[in-house]
């Protein structure tokens, strides 16, 4: 394991499996009791007493020794970046699970919706991996350290870490795992990545869907024949894509890879001067090896007539099935998305969606219940948007920080233009941490992580970097 993660901020993650949104579904829930020692420091050692807390849950509000607490500018510490006190709650979650036999033969994933603000993960008493940002999920493929029968997974929290200094928000500092656990699984070869994206062409009746799809082998490279079925709601037939694969590389009768025409022509295509038509048939042949495509990576743009588009006031939705086909013809993964055609644009001073101005309406939005803290179930967010809309609001923005997916999902469904906020504040240090380069990772990370998880949503019509971090470099990495 990294020596002391909480403690360097170039260390956003270790292990963790990349953000994409692909709805797994096979799932073993974790939710629900487990046991806990809070330790006043991530380098005591645990002792063999525990007490039962509820997951996802904030210790912060289960009758620990730690204690809300409540800031707006300042740090609740006087350390600088990025020390920490030498008391700093730390969380020793632990609970047993068992696999189902036919999950050997899979991908075992373990998913943590959120934890405040460090997350150490090891299974069976083997390290696993390492996760910062108190709210995006992490995840970690544990296929190789899951056994048949019991299991025991154990989730350390750390409190304050470096990461504290850019989650300085105006709000309650808690500590926990605030979001659901889960297993799920998946074959070796697997949707990876799905972007769905709707949008409008210029008669704003023709819907346009932007997709990409990353299909991974656990195993090694995919064979060919593999293909990926895409049916949408209202669509008759489903459109097949075909999944690319490994090229054979080309080689001539010498035995050497055919690079000397490319040499001779690449010139004129890196300054964009006219080729004769011979040498354009040439560099057509030649590209795909010059610049191969991406193995596994469906790439399509597909149009759909006549479709209802999404705003606010009239959240139309699509379902989408992504289905991933073996060379047999057997269907392997399936995957249901929703999505809305819409088109949003910046013209002049105006905000446009679906080429029309639109006035925002806003509120802010922090995850917050007086009994819970930062955990929130679907039901209270569900009236959070009933609420806001029953007022007359057309938007929400997530301060500040990456709000529950679920929450989301609702505003995709009833209606709400989102701003999406990463999680990032570094108030107390405004034009100080946003200029370390030892945090450019930490900025680069929250902010395309977000983008990744929630580039599908139709509600989200605008991003932001972060809130109250003074304007630096890593700003503009992250925007990059």
């Amino acid at each position: 394991m990294i020596d002391r993660p909480w403690l360097d901020p170039a260390v956003t993650a270790r292990h963790r499996l990349p953000m994409h949104a692909v709805p797994h579904r096979d799932r073993i829930e974790l939710d629900g009791r487990w046991r806990l020692q809070l330790l006043r420091s991530p380098e005591e050692r645990p002792g063999d007493e525990w007490r039962d807390v509820d997951v996802p849950g904030c210790w912060t509000m289960q009758d620990t020794w730690d204690r809300p607490i409540y800031t707006n500018v300042q740090m609740p510490f006087t350390q600088t970046p990025p020390h920490v006190p030498d008391e700093n709650p730390t969380g020793i979650y632990e609970r047993t699970f068992a696999v189902p036999d036919a999950w050997l033969t899979g991908r075992v994933v373990l998913h943590v919706g959120a934890a405040e603000s460090v997350l150490l993960v090891s299974v069976n008493g083997r390290d696993v991996g390492v996760s910062k940002d108190s709210h995006l999920a992490a995840e970690f493929d544990v296929t190789d350290f899951v056994v048949p029968g019991e299991n025991t997974v154990r989730l350390s929290v750390v409190k304050w870490s470096d990461a504290s200094f850019i989650e300085d928000q105006d709000q309650w500092w808690h500590g926990g795992i605030t979001r659901s656990v889960f297993l799920y699984r998946t074959e070796r070869r697997y949707l990876a990545e799905i972007r769905a994206i709707g949008g409008l062409a210029d008669d704003l009746r023709t819907g346009t869907l932007d997709l990409a799809i990353d299909v991974v082998s656990r195993d090694g490279d995919l064979e060919d024949g593999w293909t990926i079925d895409v049916a949408l709601d209202g669509v008759a037939e489903p459109w097949t894509l075909p999944v690319p694969t490994p090229r054979p590389e080309k080689r001539t009768p010498s035995g050497q890879p055919p690079r000397r025409a490319a040499l001779d022509l690449i010139g004129y295509v890196a300054g964009d001067l006219p080729l004769a038509p011979d040498d354009a048939e040439a560099w057509r042949a030649l590209a795909p090896d010059i610049v191969p495509p991406r193995v596994g990576h469906t790439v399509a743009a597909l149009e759909v007539p006549d479709v209802r588009p999404w705003s606010a006031e009239l959240p139309a939705l699509y379902g989408v099935v992504i289905t991933l086909v073996d060379p047999s013809g057997a269907v392997v993964e399936t995957a249901r998305l929703r999505v809305g055609f819409r088109r949003v644009a910046v013209v002049g001073r105006d905000l446009l969606v679906n080429d029309r101005r639109v006035l925002i309406r806003g509120v802010n939005r922090h995850d917050f219940d007086p009994r819970t803290g930062r955990v929130v179930d679907e039901a209270a967010m569900r009236d959070d948007v009933v609420l806001m809309k029953r007022f007359g609001f057309n938007a929400v923005r997530t301060s500040h920080y990456p709000n529950d997916p679920a929450f989301l999902d609702l505003c995709d469904e009833l209606g709400l233009f989102v701003v999406d906020e990463a999680d990032i504040e570094s108030h107390a240090y405004i034009d100080v941490v946003c200029h370390d380069p030892r945090y450019l990772a930490a900025w680069v990370d929250r902010v395309s992580r977000m983008a990744i998880r929630d580039k599908n949503h139709p509600s989200v019509i605008l991003w932001s970097l972060g809130n109250e971090s003074g304007r630096g470099a890593n700003h503009d990495a992250a925007a990059g």
